[in-house]
């Protein structure tokens, strides 16, 4: 069974989420981005490595979701507007990168944000939805009316 992820996003957090999941060998990953070329050079320069990496994953590049379909898994590392969002399948959730005091590493940095740890956690997570790998994995969400909290993130395992 081919098993496909679909990372909606392909800046430095989308584009690492998917080298993690072609060098996990999770089959097929489909990189979506809404600036033409920019996932689709990705896709290919990360197919062009896969003989390097000794993986045989499969990468699209795309700036629509068509391809997209049969995904078992969404990963959504880009900020995009709530109109994009509404096309997406409302049981996913963004992953929010600001768990990670992203605001220290940005000024550590001094352009761009943080992108190995979001990246490296949703992929860990797509792995288990996928494979089972039996792990328990904690995670953040931000409450927003959910037990009387708004604006707050609460940890679960």
């Amino acid at each position: 069974m081919v098993k496909k992820v679909t990372v909606v996003g392909s800046g430095s957090a989308g584009a690492t989420a998917a080298q993690r999941l072609a060098e996990k060998e999770l089959r097929e990953v489909v990189l979506v981005d809404i600036v033409t070329g920019i996932s689709q050079g990705k896709a290919l320069d990360l197919t062009a490595v896969a003989p390097i990496e000794k993986h045989d994953a499969h990468l699209t590049g795309t700036n629509g979701y068509a391809e997209s379909a049969d995904s078992g898994t969404l990963i959504i590392t880009a900020d995009i507007p709530i109109t994009e969002r509404i096309l997406i399948d409302r049981n996913t959730a963004p992953f929010d990168r600001k768990a990670y005091n992203d605001a220290e590493i940005a000024s550590l940095l001094k352009t761009g944000r943080a992108y190995y740890t979001p990246a490296s956690a949703a992929v860990e997570q797509a792995e288990d939805i996928l494979v089972d790998i039996n792990k328990v994995l904690p995670c953040l969400a931000m409450l927003t009316g959910e037990y009387d909290f708004n604006d707050l993130f609460s940890g679960f395992g």
